[in-house]
């Protein structure tokens, strides 16, 4: 799933990028660093989700946790 598909529309989107810039805020790491780590996890997430009002509380953990234990995704 790709940037364009991910989001069902502008204001997820919107939202989506808001937490982007908040990890990459809080990590001191560019956000072109941090928005395909995001991405490729919230593409998990939303494939696995039956609630989907919590994904980017759980994206943003699990890129934190990835980029704190040295995970790197491709």
């Amino acid at each position: 799933m790709d940037a364009g598909t991910l989001y069902e529309n502008e204001e997820e989107r919107r939202q989506h990028w808001r937490a982007i810039e908040s990890v990459a805020r809080d990590v001191q790491r560019p956000i072109e660093e941090i928005q395909p780590l995001y991405e490729s996890e919230l593409a998990e997430l939303r494939r696995e989700a039956r609630v989907k009002d919590f994904l980017s509380v759980l994206a943003c953990r699990y890129v934190r946790l990835a980029l704190k234990q040295g995970q790197h995704w491709h």
